[in-house]
């Protein structure tokens, strides 16, 4: 109509056939077959009970057979089933001709007489060489015994160098042990001998290694023994000290150190201690005011430390010191008969628990004494009362008081 001419569309969409999808299948197979080294596995069985632990060998031997695995093995056994690239092969066999730099100079080097390349069991192809099953087994068994000589040649070097390594350290610490025996040094030796236990036989077929161990118990003893000592010196302990310088003379041969002149000197002072102790006991329940006073004297001369000894002496010799004093001021209170002193001191002297003499007739005396001021003291207080009979009263007391 109007001159226009309608077409109708005749396009289809392209539809894949069936040879075309089997066609895609198989490229795609090839592809993935082409991209991997397929390993094909042929399932056999060991025995016609279906049991396990049961093989039929000659079941297995007709399995074999029938799939033509025993003439697949013949075959390739009569060709060269081994092939290796040139790069391949002088990587891998390069080991047993170390020397050599090239692909055709290690065939031409195993190729001879003494080595393990065979003719008849090889040939050379363009990128490839292909070698027998028998062949290929003998270059593997070479490639292992070229690098079991190698590890030996390692072995030996490490070996060397380890027992050489070895050697440099017993060597050292035997002279670190002869050192430490010469300086006598406890901790160094007992190091060193932990040390020597690394020698052959633990070193005790050494001189130096026996004289060591004797020399470490000795010294083990001697610090044992001063340790003993500065113990006992620290505490002042006479009878440990005796026995840590007896155990010193004791050995053989005997101990000689500072540290015994030491603890000799300090047993000698606590020895003469001990016995001026001895001495102030003896002073103090003697009462010997002279045995004290030189042996507290003798004390502050050797400096002795405070000790309950020289407290009790220090106190009796005062003591009596202040005894004697009282005991004085007494007679000169009697001597004056002095009411008023001989009352104080007969007063102190009953404080102090002292039974003198003097203290007796101190009190007879203040008893007299008494006696007659009372008397006085009558005599006067009749006169100025003007009684004749008091007064005569008072008079005949003092008479009979000899006033």
């Amino acid at each position: 109509r109007g001159g226009r001419v309608r077409r109708r569309g005749t396009m289809k969409k392209a539809v894949k056939t069936l040879g075309a999808q089997f066609k895609a299948s198989l490229t795609s197979l090839m592809e993935t077959l082409n991209s991997t080294f397929p390993h094909f596995v042929r399932c056999m069985k060991p025995n016609g009970d279906k049991a396990g632990n049961k093989f039929m060998s000659a079941m297995m031997l007709d399995q074999l057979r029938y799939a033509g695995l025993l003439e697949v093995c013949r075959i390739r056994k009569l060709g060269f089933p081994v092939r290796r690239t040139f790069e391949d092969f002088f990587k891998r066999y390069r080991c047993i001709a170390p020397a050599t730099r090239s692909f055709d100079e290690l065939v031409r080097t195993m190729g001879t007489d003494t080595m393990p390349l065979k003719a008849g069991q090889w040939a050379k192809g363009h990128t490839k060489i292909f070698m027998k099953n028998e062949q290929a087994s003998e270059l593997d068994l070479a490639r292992e015994q070229a690098f079991r000589l190698v590890a030996m040649r390692c072995q030996r070097i490490i070996r060397g160098f380890i027992c050489r390594t070895k050697y440099r350290i017993w060597q050292n610490t035997l002279r670190e042990l002869a050192a430490a025996q010469k300086a006598r040094d406890l901790d160094a030796l007992e190091y060193w001998l932990d040390m020597a236990d690394e020698v052959p036989h633990k070193g005790v077929h050494l001189r130096v290694v026996q004289t060591g161990r004797v020399l470490q118990q000795r010294l083990s003893e001697e610090r044992r023994i001063e340790g003993m000592m500065a113990t006992a010196s620290e505490a002042r302990d006479l009878n440990q000290l005796r026995s840590a310088v007896a155990a010193a003379a004791a050995m053989s041969p005997p101990l000689e150190s500072a540290a015994v002149a030491a603890a000799k000197e300090v047993l000698a002072r606590l020895e003469i201690e001990e016995a001026l102790k001895q001495d102030l006991v003896h002073a103090i329940s003697a009462r010997d005011k002279a045995r004290l006073g030189a042996l507290l004297a003798r004390a502050d001369e050797i400096g002795m430390e405070d000790c309950e000894e020289l407290a009790q002496a220090s106190a009796l010799k005062a003591r009596i010191e202040e005894e004697e004093e009282t005991v004085a001021a007494l007679r000169a209170a009697i001597a004056a008969r002095d009411l008023t002193a001989l009352s104080a001191y007969l007063s102190k002297t009953s404080e102090m628990g002292l039974g003198v003499p003097e203290v007796e007739e101190g009190r007879r005396l203040q008893a007299t004494l008494q006696a007659e001021a009372a008397a006085r003291s009558a005599v006067s207080t009749a006169a100025a009362a003007s009684d004749l009979a008091s007064l005569e009263a008072a008079l005949s007391k003092a008479a009979a008081l000899g006033l």
